[in-house]
C-alpha cells in the first residue's frame, strides 16, 4: 500500500498532539491538587485558590480541546509559521518590562492584542476589543475580587520614581 509522502508526518504529528493534550490534562489535574493545598485565608475564605484552580482548569481544557481536534481531524496547523513561540517569548518579555514602567492596565492593554496577533488574529476590532477588555476583566477578577493590587510602573506613580 503506497501512503502520501506527508502521510507518516501527520501520523507522527498526531500521536505527538494527543500526548500533548493528554498530558495536559495530567498537568491540569495535578495543578488543581495542588490549588487545594493552599491553606484558606486568615478569614476562611478560599479566594487565595481561586486563580491556581481557574489555571488548571484552563490547562486541563486546553488539553481536552487538542484531543478533541485530534479526534475530528482538525488540521491545528501553525501560527507563527514555526516562530510563534519565540514571538510570544518576545511579547512576554515586552509585557514585563512594560509592566514596571507604565504599570498594569497599560502593559495589559498593549500585550493582550500583540499576543493575538501572534496567534494570527488580523480583525482589528478582535485586537481593539482585547486591549479594552483584557485589562478591564483582570482588573475585576484580580483587583475587586481579589483585592490585590496592581504595580503602577515608575512612569505612572510618581512616588515610586521618588524611590518610595
Amino acid at each position: 500500500m503506497n501512503q502520501p509522502d506527508g502521510y507518516k508526518k501527520d501520523q507522527s504529528r498526531s500521536l505527538a498532539d494527543t500526548a500533548i493534550g493528554a498530558g495536559l490534562i495530567a498537568l491540569g489535574g495535578l495543578a488543581a491538587l495542588g490549588a487545594f493545598a493552599i491553606a484558606p485565608d486568615y478569614d476562611g475564605s478560599t479566594t487565595a485558590r481561586i486563580f491556581p484552580l481557574m489555571t488548571a482548569a484552563a490547562i486541563a481544557v486546553m488539553g481536552a480541546l487538542l484531543l478533541r481536534a485530534r479526534h475530528v481531524g482538525q488540521d491545528l496547523g501553525e501560527a507563527g509559521g514555526g516562530w510563534a513561540p519565540w514571538q510570544m517569548l518576545a511579547v512576554t518579555f515586552g509585557y514585563l518590562m512594560l509592566m514596571t514602567k507604565v504599570g498594569y492596565i497599560v502593559s495589559t492593554a498593549l500585550a493582550a492584542p500583540a499576543a493575538l496577533w501572534v496567534f494570527g488574529v488580523r480583525n482589528p476590532a478582535g485586537l481593539v476589543a482585547a486591549a479594552i477588555l483584557c485589562p478591564l476583566t483582570y482588573h475585576v477578577v484580580f483587583f475587586e475580587l481579589l483585592g490585590t493590587f496592581p504595580p503602577y510602573g515608575v512612569w505612572i506613580d510618581p512616588l515610586l520614581a521618588l524611590g518610595w
